[in-house]
Parts: structure tokens; sequence; C-alpha cells
């Protein structure tokens, strides 16, 4: 039931709804997500289909507030055995002209073609250079609000 309230909920009330929960985690403080304020309304809007109540806001959001997400071992080697399709979806990233959830996805599905590669044989790698994570929100959510920078950043340090 708390799901569903989640769901039908505006963005913007979710979004204040958890700040407290946001800084009494340490992620942030109260200042910087009022300055962010429609960042924080696309990271609630990424992750609100995975809640069941608004303090399980925390871990899911969690990526998007680290440097660097946690990689376990197994994760970290098949990252490494992925450099190759990590490389040519950095590349793709960089050149494309603007950085959004269409650009994203049209940059790693390049890079999928160019490798003959599709699935979870490319996808994978990136959801996990990414977020550190199995599953989760849809990656075309998730890159933007990363910014270029930091995308580029965690995926060029499993190359």
């Amino acid at each position: 039931m708390g799901n569903q309230y989640i769901m039908r909920a505006p963005t913007p009330d979710l979004a204040r709804a958890v700040k407290p929960f946001l800084v009494d985690a340490g992620l942030s403080t109260r200042e910087d997500l009022e300055q962010r304020k429609e960042w924080l309304e696309g990271v609630v809007d990424a992750v609100k289909t995975h809640l069941g109540c608004l303090s399980e806001v925390v871990d899911p959001v969690r990526l998007f507030f680290e440097t660097e997400p946690a990689i376990a071992g197994s994760q970290a080697e098949e990252l490494r055995s992925a450099g190759k399709v990590l490389s040519v979806v950095a590349k793709a990233i960089e050149a494309a002209p603007a950085f959004d959830g269409a650009s994203f996805g049209a940059a790693v599905k390049a890079a999928g073609q160019e490798l003959n590669v599709k699935g979870r044989a490319l996808y994978h790698p990136v959801r996990l250079a990414l977020t550190g994570r199995e599953d989760g929100p849809e990656l075309v959510k998730i890159a933007p609000l990363l910014g270029r920078e930091v995308v580029l950043k965690r995926l060029k340090a499993w190359i």
C-alpha cells in the first residue's frame, strides 16, 4: 500500500518528504538539497518505483551521492573483463553532442552495434560500472542525473 501511495504522490512532495532521511543518513545537507531541488526531484522520480515506504529511500539513492559505487569481488571481475564494452560506450558518450537520457541510450546502443553485443552483455557492465548494482532504475534515468563527467569517470575506472 505504501508503494501505491508513493507512486501516486507528486514528485515534488516526495522529494520534500525524503530530505530528512537523506540528511540523517549523511548523504547531503538540507541546504545542498534545497539548492539542487530539480535534481533531487529527478532522483526521487527515478527510484520511487523501488520504495515501499519513504524511509527506504537512502539505499536506492546512495549511488547518486557517492563518489564511486562499491563494487563486490565477482562484479569487479565482470567489469575487468568488459573493458572493451565500457571503452566503446565511453567513446560514444564523449562523441554525443548532448547528454540526456535519449543520447545516453543511443550511445550505448551504438556501442553495442559497433561491437555486435547486446542485451545483458552490453547493459549489465554499464549498469555495474555506474551503480555498483545488479538492478535498479533505468540507466536512461540514472545517467543524466549523474552527469556526463561522472558517467565517464565511472566507466573509465574499469577500462
